[in-house]
């Protein structure tokens, strides 16, 4: 059984989802708890989740706490995991800031109950800034310089897209180094994100790119032009 707990006012929704597994404890006390998130989150775990059943009680209570809204789990997956999770007799309950139609259909059709929540307060703009990373992973420099425009259109600072595109850079670098995501001293979903950019860049480009982006930096606060520029320039020099 599946309930799914969506919108952008996350502390509402957040609260109203521990209020049902606490109701949910109190009618199962033997019931084991479990919570999955992004740093402990795996595709078989949940798998087991929906097939198993707990040692003392036929339910388990599985927390779900955005995982498919943030790319963790493929569209193939959810489609194939969702009938197990809505047969189980477990109970799954689900919070999602955001899903893409498609998840978002998938995971209306399989809900026992679905409650959403956004904020009042329409935002100035919609603009998801973290797709610049995706187009610096699969150097799509058009992309990336057509989002970095409508970054700075949505209100977004040229400081702050630098500093996202240094992370990812320095990430990407972290990852060719390291053997494994610990030796990488990155967290595993990040670590084998950024290794798909050592199909695009050689090594030598990889190991430049944050050295560049730092560099950039320090020499717009030296010239004339602002960091907007030599940003522009950068991305376009990919």
């Amino acid at each position: 059984m599946i309930y799914l707990f969506l919108g952008t006012e996350q502390n509402v929704l957040r609260k109203k989802a521990h209020g049902l597994i606490e109701k949910l404890q109190n009618k199962r006390p033997d019931a084991e708890l479990f919570s999955l998130n992004e740093d402990n989150f795996s595709f078989g775990n949940l798998e087991e989740l929906s097939a198993g059943s707990g040692l003392f009680d036929p339910k388990h209570i599985v927390f779900v706490d955005n995982i498919f809204g943030v790319g963790m789990v493929e569209e193939k997956e959810i489609k194939a995991i969702l009938p197990a999770m809505k047969s189980s007799e477990s109970i799954f309950v689900l919070l999602e800031t955001k899903l893409l139609a498609p998840q978002k259909k998938l995971l209306e059709k399989h809900s026992e109950k679905i409650v959403e929540s956004d904020t009042k307060e329409k935002k100035k703009e919609d603009f998801n800034i973290f797709a610049i990373t995706d187009a610096l992973l699969y150097r799509d420099k058009i992309k990336l310089w057509s989002l970095y425009l409508e970054a700075l259109a949505s209100g977004k600072s040229p400081e702050e897209v630098h500093g996202l595109l240094f992370w990812q850079a320095r990430a990407i670098a972290q990852a060719q180094k390291g053997a494994n995501a610990k030796t990488s001293g990155l967290k595993p979903f990040v670590y084998t994100k950024s290794q798909k950019a050592q199909q695009k860049y050689s090594p030598k480009e990889i190991e430049q790119m944050p050295r560049s982006l730092m560099h950039l930096i320090h020499t717009s606060r030296l010239q004339s032009e602002g960091l907007n520029i030599s940003l522009e320039r950068w991305v376009l020099g990919l």
